[in-house]
């Protein structure tokens, strides 16, 4: 639920990080394009510096302005969505980087 009192629905990804990178953008350019925000369930903490990692490489690759909500937690430290971690990639527009 949300601050209103709303029902919200999340959906979650669990990525197990033997995807290829390919496999990752189109993954990440669904949420972005319905939610602007991913939650992603991994095994470890490496595997959450990674997951992190290939979020801002995708941003990087898009070559345009975004911003998207990245909430990502390992399987052992998980106790409820709204306590994942909530990190924000901001991309600005390549315009605005000369």
């Amino acid at each position: 639920f949300d601050k209103a009192g709303r029902e919200v629905k999340v959906f979650l990804e669990c990525e197990s990080m033997s995807n290829p990178l390919s496999q990752v953008e189109k993954m990440l350019d669904a949420h972005y394009e319905q939610f602007k925000k991913i939650f992603v369930v991994v095994s470890c903490d490496l595997a959450k510096r990674m997951m992190l990692q290939r979020t801002c490489f995708w941003a990087w690759r898009k070559r345009r302005e975004l911003v998207m909500e990245v909430r990502v937690e390992s399987v052992d430290r998980l106790t409820r969505l709204s306590s994942m971690p909530k990190y924000l990639v901001i991309r600005p527009s390549p315009e605005k980087c000369i």
